[in-house]
């Protein structure tokens, strides 16, 4: 009899968030940064229901208009940059994805998700390429004279460049490191 009261007193912990009692068929664990709390139901809506709201009903067409203005002033800053320095600076092209991914959670609403994602990483990706067409345009015109070159002509260019260029492997990875926070900025977040 003593051995089935200790088992039963086992099967019940104290939620971490309210200490209310919760038997271990109804708790909910939650692992994760070195610490495993474990809440009542109760608890365990209170903190999955906000997160779950952040995922419902984004404002798309504010995401997509935020989300192209920050695309557009961030191309404009980094051809800015590079003129006023004359310095091509890869981690400008972070701020960007940063700057974009932002952008388009605020413009949603402050909303988060997949879809969320894919216009972040698609806005990031065409502002990438908008600021690289200001930059080239801005050395051809220094050589040519003409400043604004066909799009076709500058993804010729461009691809010589990457193919021939040391620097090129540092386009790689901070385009890479830009299109990746682009991505995990809007991303849905998890208990």
């Amino acid at each position: 009899m003593e051995e089935k009261r200790e088992e039963e007193k086992e099967q019940w912990y104290n939620c971490s968030a309210c200490g209310k009692k919760t038997h271990i068929t109804t708790m909910n664990v939650i692992e994760g940064k070195g610490k495993t709390l474990i809440l009542c139901d109760g608890c365990y809506k209170g903190v999955r229901s906000p997160l779950e709201k952040e995922t419902k009903n984004p404002n798309m067409m504010g995401a997509v208009l935020i989300g192209i203005v920050a695309a557009i002033v961030g191309a404009l800053i980094w051809f800015g940059f590079v003129v006023a320095t004359g310095i091509l600076w890869g981690l400008i092209s972070v701020v960007i994805g940063y700057l974009v991914g932002k952008s388009v959670v605020w413009g949603s609403g402050n909303k988060r998700g997949v879809k969320l994602q894919l216009l972040s990483f698609s806005l990031t990706c065409l502002s990438l390429f908008f600021g690289e067409y200001l930059i080239f345009s801005w050395y051809i015109h220094d050589i040519y004279g003409v400043f604004w070159i066909p799009v076709n002509a500058f993804i010729l260019l461009y691809k010589e460049y990457l193919s021939t260029s040391p620097r090129a492997f540092l386009d790689f990875l901070f385009f890479g490191i830009a299109l990746w926070i682009a991505i995990t900025v809007p991303r849905a977040r998890k208990i």
